[in-house]
């Protein structure tokens, strides 16, 4: 059991602790709660927002929904290859407003002609931006492919999954009583004998008759024939 004194150490020491003081720290905080594999302490450089990228990564995760391991790593490549896509189109543009403000400082300046002179300068270098550019695309489109697909087959197997539990509610015992219970609330069709189908006519019905009765006026017409 602590001691008073113990007791008060550890009220001292907490009030010592003040969180995370570095901006990698915090920003690596941010992201606790983000049910996400990005980690902001290796992706933030000087001069990024880390609440940019985790508003980004939460809307990646709102929209993609993973479920497993495999789909939660493929959205953090998404996540990853959008972020980067925005810090090289921020270089790209940092790379063309460094050079013009270089040039303008010239003797010889042709306002004109800044973003020529610009690229002419900066060729390579803006080169390598776009291949770079380029291969991030191809890995995002990669990525989209997979998880469209992995998150098909899942979709497909949860489908196949319920079917059997759908069938077993349609014919549960519940069911099948109040069936049975509807069948007797019906009436029975009326059961009639074969040889009854024959004996139709206006005389009486005679039970085991196979043919129909004459009716009376032929049966009267024969009378007077056999009298003549």
């Amino acid at each position: 059991m602590a001691t008073l004194k113990q007791i008060e150490a550890n009220r001292k020491n907490a009030l010592l602790s003040t969180g995370p003081v570095t901006d990698a720290a915090k920003a690596a905080v941010r992201f606790n709660a983000l049910k996400s594999g990005i980690d902001a302490a290796s992706q933030i450089i000087p001069g990024e927002d880390p609440e940019q990228l985790k508003t980004l990564a939460e809307g990646f995760i709102q929209s993609w929904k993973p479920a497993g391991q495999f789909e939660q790593e493929l959205v953090d490549q998404l996540i990853d290859d959008a972020w980067r896509l925005r810090r090289l189109r921020r270089a790209e543009t940092e790379i063309w407003t460094s050079s013009i403000e270089n040039h303008r400082s010239c003797r010889v300046h042709n306002p004109d002609a800044e973003a020529g002179t610009a690229f002419d300068g900066w060729s390579n270098t803006l080169s390598r931006l776009q291949r770079l550019v380029t291969s991030i695309k191809r890995s995002q489109h990669q990525a989209i492919v997979d998880l469209e697909r992995l998150q098909a087959a899942r979709r497909k197997a949860e489908a196949q999954s319920a079917e059997p539990v759908n069938a077993a509610l349609t014919t549960s015992p519940e069911a099948q009583t109040e069936g049975a219970e509807q069948s007797q609330l019906d009436p029975l069709p009326p059961h009639r004998e074969p040889s009854e189908q024959h004996n139709q006519g206006p005389w009486p019905p005679v039970p085991g008759l196979a043919f129909p009765l004459p009716a009376p006026a032929v049966v009267a017409e024969i009378n007077n024939e056999d009298r003549t």
